[in-house]
């Protein structure tokens, strides 16, 4: 169906089919409209809705042409032409939008992607409506021989081809990095509609001089592109969510956005100042929602790159899998706890923990089971500290907890209470899992000057090792200013 369709949109646009394409063009909309059945009916889409949509305003669209060919309505502006083929087809643009809107939502990343997608959308649907409204919208207005029903039907086309621009974009904002070619041909149909749209209107109002196959070609584009997208077999992917973990926009989506932005100094170029008053109000209220709509897009893109980075600092300070703080953020605070030019430096006190058989639970029940005992651990610890205390993950099955403004003796019993407290067994997944704990103490006294952050770590290191050496399940305390010591389990 894609080659033949490619075929004859090739010899319509050299003009080699018969005079006006009336019996080719008739041929080509009824094997359209059963290729797009047999693809719909094959792939089976999901959701199938948006594309039997589709089909229907597409067969709207060609209908409403072949009659627009029977009764030679271009460039008939009198009260004699008929309506008929008018409104067939603008019903058909508030289907296809419809449709449109539909295979949007159903691929969407979220709710935060979707909104700002929108709001991309309403820029280029606004800065469409502007160009429109100069050149197409008014200019159809001003044909003061034309009756007001003919006037108003010319100048309901832009204003419908603006709704699917608004609904296409919001589609193509809302797709994947390597959307599949079915998507690709859909998007490419509407921008067919849009040329198609703005040259059949230059042409009714008499500004363009072409012959009918080539008025008619980019329509001739849509129609081939949305039943080549039918019957290919990437149609079943169209409906498919883009991944969360992409929320960057791409760099079409942000040139078309710029280029959108432009519009209104290119529409201040024009020479529109000649018209009424109220002309210049209605573009003037255009351009306001283009430039409001613009700048709450950029508050929010602004806001949510502030967001992202504070994520990304988060993410660096800390463990995913407990979401404690991690051995950066222990150094960071270490740091900060020594710093010679803090006046009130306190005792502090690093213990190290190393959960003792913590390999037999991984062996024995899975590594599922060992990273929920994991958070099982983390949370204990968190509810059992101070909350001036430090509690973070050192990584693996190691824990740390740094304890602020306590004695010798009193960070020792600290350690104790910190040992027993991982006595109780814990409950993961039904089960009662056993687990303790070697603990290494290293011990900072106030007016320790070189004291640093990676000899408190290394001391409670050191500790942590001599525990686990007499025995394990108890702890031990090393530091150059405290003799080593121990007491047992």
């Amino acid at each position: 169906m894609g080659v033949f369709g490619g075929a004859w949109l090739a010899l319509h646009a050299v003009g080699l089919l018969d005079p006006e394409a009336r019996i080719t063009f008739g041929v080509f909309a009824v094997l359209a409209a059963a290729g797009t059945v047999y693809g719909i009916k094959r792939y089976r889409p999901v959701p199938r809705w948006p594309w039997l949509a589709v089909l229907g305003a597409f067969t709207l669209f060609l209908v409403g042409g072949l009659l627009r060919i029977v009764h030679s309505t271009l460039g008939d502006l009198t009260a004699d032409r008929t309506l008929v083929p008018d409104l067939l087809i603008l019903p058909g643009y508030a289907i296809i939008a419809l449709a449109l809107a539909g295979l949007a939502r159903v691929g969407r990343r979220g709710l935060a992607g979707d909104f700002d997608a929108v709001l991309d959308a309403v820029v280029a649907a606004l800065a469409v409506l502007a160009l429109a409204w100069v050149f197409l919208i008014l200019p159809a207005f001003a044909q003061q021989d034309a009756p007001l029903t003919v006037r108003l039907l010319l100048g309901a086309y832009p204003a419908a081809s603006v709704f699917v621009v608004a609904m296409g974009a919001r589609l193509a904002f809302t797709a994947a990095r390597r959307p599949p070619l079915a998507f690709r041909l859909l998007l490419l149909a509407t921008f067919g509609l849009l040329i198609g749209d703005v040259v059949y209107m230059m042409a009714e109002m008499g500004t363009l001089d072409l012959p009918t196959h080539v008025i008619d070609l980019a329509y001739v584009v849509a129609f081939v592109c949305v039943t080549a997208a039918a019957v290919h077999p990437s149609l079943q992917w169209v409906g498919e969510a883009s991944p969360i973990e992409d929320p960057v926009p791409r760099r079409g989506r942000l040139v078309f956005v710029a280029v959108a932005l432009s519009v209104p100094a290119l529409v201040l170029l024009t020479p529109l100042a000649e018209s009424r008053g109220g002309e210049r109000l209605v573009l003037a209220a255009i351009v306001l929602c283009l430039t409001a709509t613009a700048s709450w897009r950029l508050f929010r893109a602004l806001h949510q790159h502030a967001r992202s980075q504070e994520r990304v600092a988060y993410q660096v300070s800390h463990d995913a899998l407990t979401d404690m703080p991690n051995r950066v953020a222990l150094q960071d605070h270490l740091s900060r706890l020594l710093d010679p030019a803090r006046g009130d430096r306190q005792h502090a006190a690093v213990f190290l923990l190393d959960l003792d058989r913590f390999k037999l639970v991984n062996d024995t029940m899975g590594h599922t089971t060992g990273d929920e005992l994991l958070i099982a651990v983390a949370d204990r610890l968190r509810r059992n500290v101070r909350s001036s205390d430090f509690v973070g993950r050192a990584g693996g099955d190691e824990f740390v907890v740094v304890v602020h403004g306590a004695t010798e003796e009193q960070a020792l019993e600290s350690a104790e209470r910190t040992r027993l407290l991982l006595h109780t067994p814990f409950v993961v997944r039904g089960s009662e899992v056993q687990v303790a704990a070697s603990i290494g103490v290293s011990l900072h006294r106030q007016g320790d000057e070189q004291v640093v952050a990676e000899s408190l770590l290394r001391d409670a290191d050191t500790a942590m090792y001599q525990a686990k050496e007499r025995g394990a399940t108890l702890w031990c305390a090393s530091t150059p200013r405290c003799a080593s010591g121990s007491r047992p389990a």
